[in-house]
């Protein structure tokens, strides 16, 4: 709707004389260069602050047991023993070859070789160069042998035994002849018995 200015001013002007509640419903504010505003009154206009909603209540944080906690930390951050000695093995330097050039098979058994002759003190370089050189049949007899040598220097004696083709210790020797030696006299026994059988059955000279 088009109002003149003069008409709005007579309008304003009027409602200035107009009061509500003790206060006019129209407020002047005069200003320098003369374009005077006119404003609602303070009874008319009600500001009301609306507070923001309230967000929904969490559930109750239920503290974990120790055990929960300690079952958590485990499960998410401990390492197994194995891991951790191969880990310390490794920045050591202290891990075995894996032998990546031979078969599986093969390369398993170098390195259970290599642990056996390590562990029994033999430098790491003077083991690697017996593998190298010498069937890992050969190696894996005299490591196996090694305890019943009764040796003073295990490791010098187990290096020469490979080098040197070294036959069984004698205890097992022994003990391979005195099997040997049960085995021909109990054929012999049993021969011996079946020839008396015969004789008897047949009731003739033996």
């Amino acid at each position: 709707m088009e109002v003149s200015h003069a008409k709005a001013k007579a309008r304003l002007e009027r409602l200035l004389g107009t009061h509500w509640q003790g206060q006019p419903l129209v407020q002047l504010l005069p200003r320098p260069d003369g374009l005077d505003a006119y404003l609602p009154g303070r009874q008319i206009v009600v500001h009301e602050y609306v507070s923001p909603p309230e967000p929904p209540k969490a559930p109750p944080i239920r503290a974990a047991g120790r055990d929960a906690v300690v079952a958590y930390s485990r499960a998410r951050y401990a390492k197994t023993r194995e891991e951790v000695e191969k880990q310390i093995a490794d920045m050591m330097g202290w891990s075995p070859p894996d032998f990546s050039g031979d078969d599986p098979a093969v390369a398993e058994g170098k390195q259970g070789a290599y642990q056996a002759m390590t562990d029994a003190g033999m430098p790491k370089a003077q083991a690697l160069d017996l593998l190298a050189r010498f069937d890992l049949g050969a190696v894996e007899r005299q490591i196996n042998w090694l305890p019943q040598r009764h040796a003073k220097n295990p490791v010098r004696f187990l290096a020469a035994a490979i080098e040197g083709g070294y036959d069984r210790p004698l205890g097992l020797r022994r003990q391979t002849a005195g099997s040997a030696e049960k085995t021909n006299t109990e054929e012999t026994n049993t021969e011996e018995t079946n020839t008396e059988g015969r004789c008897q059955r047949g009731k003739g000279r033996c």
